[in-house]
């Protein structure tokens, strides 16, 4: 017997993350508007590694390439802002993003000092970190320096290419990634629904082992996501499914084979009947 949340119609440009399972606020972009303007994100310390070194240059190549001035003229794409949306969102995930939201573009959310654009929305890329090899492997004394950058640099390639994507089509799109950018995309990704505050730092509910941030700014008229609610941030628990496997955050816990609930092993459990049994 298999247990598999019925993702054989489940629509690409929806992610391998239950992202529309989660709660949303709206008031949250109220509190988000109102945050101070924080200056472009640069990169705190020095490459740690030789690896960290060379795909931090990369980065610089990919946006000192970057197409950003729109074709002379527009593409014969759909009217409607949803569609856009899912057409914007089904080719980040095709560059395998771990999330993408969009949100519109506030005043506020411009860096400090710098210029701004006549863009009124923004695409907010989010990818995961990767997993560090087991200690004892040589190659982890090589990799873990360079973690957060080698993720920087691919999120920020895939933001350089969606940005030039939208350009093709006619529209103007401008990537922004750190330490060259100029947003907050912390900001950003709350607006977008893909993370929370909680005190000083960002939260994701599905991933926890760290994530790098990369956002396209343009006058493409998209269809918004709302911000998470407050409560998102304690989706860990949740069940769902990445290529045909259950996943249940809280390692240990235990699926009732014989009912329709999940066990978490808290004070609460999760109902699990939308699991397809086949």
């Amino acid at each position: 017997m298999i247990f598999r949340m019925p993702s054989r119609n489940r629509p690409y440009h929806w992610g391998p993350y239950p992202l529309e399972t989660l709660a949303r606020d709206p008031r949250i972009a109220m509190q988000e508007n109102k945050q101070a303007v924080v200056p472009a994100p640069e990169f705190l310390t020095p490459p740690g590694s030789v690896l960290a070194e060379v795909v931090r240059e990369y980065l610089d190549i990919f946006v000192q390439n970057a197409l950003t001035k729109p074709a002379a003229a527009k593409a014969p794409v759909p009217e409607n802002p949803q569609r856009r949306t899912t057409d914007v969102k089904g080719y980040s995930y095709f560059m395998n993003v771990s999330q993408v939201g969009v949100c519109r573009m506030p005043a506020s959310a411009w860096a400090d000092e710098t210029e701004s654009l006549a863009h009124d929305y923004a695409v907010v890329l989010l990818l995961e970190h990767g997993r560090l090899p087991e200690l004892g492997n040589p190659a982890r004394d090589w990799i873990e320096p360079a973690i957060a950058d080698t993720a920087d640099c691919r999120v920020g390639s895939i933001a350089v290419c969606l940005a030039g994507h939208i350009c093709q089509l006619g529209w103007s799109a401008f990537p922004h990634v750190v330490g060259s950018g100029r947003v907050d995309p912390v900001k950003l990704s709350v607006l977008a629904g893909l993370t929370v505050r909680s005190g000083d730092t960002l939260v994701n509910p599905f991933i926890e082992q760290g994530f790098s941030l990369a956002v396209v700014t343009t006058d493409y008229t998209l269809e918004p996501d709302l911000p998470l609610a407050g409560s998102a941030a304690n989706s860990m628990d949740i069940v769902f499914c990445i290529l045909g496997k259950i996943v249940v955050y809280n390692m240990g816990n235990i699926i009732d084979m014989q009912s329709t609930r999940c066990n978490i092993g808290s004070d609460h459990d999760i109902d699990v009947s939308f699991l397809e049994i086949f």
